[in-house]
């Protein structure tokens, strides 16, 4: 009986260092979870800064674009009256040389 309760002895003593390997096995695997856990809340505070700076590029952008169109009309505006300006121009041109007496040739 010596001998097997020798072997149980040493069962158990390797039973008892499983049971370590175990536990240091789930002490890294509880670090590991922490730093999961570390990671996801990284991302989470970076996905909201981001919707923030996104949100506020997003009015930005509306503003500039806004400020484009505006920009766009009053080029229009500006087309048009040089268009007449010009036209005035030529007819006026055309009077003063309409004015002038013909040069000897």
């Amino acid at each position: 009986f010596d001998a097997v309760d020798a072997r149980f002895d040493a069962v158990d003593a390797r039973v008892d260092t499983v049971s370590a390997r175990f536990d240091a096995v789930d002490a890294r695997v509880d670090t590991v979870s922490a730093r999961f856990d570390a990671v996801d809340a990284q991302f989470d505070q970076v996905k909201s800064q981001l919707r923030v700076e996104i949100e506020a590029v997003r009015g930005d952008v509306r503003l500039v674009a806004e400020g484009l169109a505006a920009q766009t009309v009053l080029l229009k505006r500006i087309d048009a009256g040089r268009e007449r300006l010009g036209k005035r121009v030529d007819k006026h041109d055309l009077r003063i040389r309409a004015l002038e007496p013909p040069k000897p040739a």
